[in-house]
């Protein structure tokens, strides 16, 4: 599941897990894994069915991967874009 737009939660209908999904991320499920969504301001999202779908190493975002990435031509003195 892809977020092209907007933001929603996703809600996993197991435990009630909340995770928040922005714009351009995106998020893997195993199959017969539910969930719901929810969204106050809407949002467009890309939903991929696949028998075989596998998120590669390089693609996978973490917290110590992304802390203090900007996007190109945000000012700063770190991130991406900064010379």
């Amino acid at each position: 599941m892809l977020t092209v737009h907007g933001s929603v939660t996703l809600i996993e209908d197991s435990f009630g897990m909340r995770l928040p999904v922005s714009g351009g991320m995106g998020v893997v499920l195993e199959a017969n894994e539910y969930f719901t969504l929810e969204s106050d301001e809407g949002g467009i999202m890309l939903l991929i069915q696949s028998r075989h779908l596998k998120a590669l190493e390089s693609g996978i975002s973490t917290p110590q991967r992304i802390m203090g990435q900007r996007w190109p031509g945000e000012g700063g003195s770190h991130g991406i874009g900064v010379l």
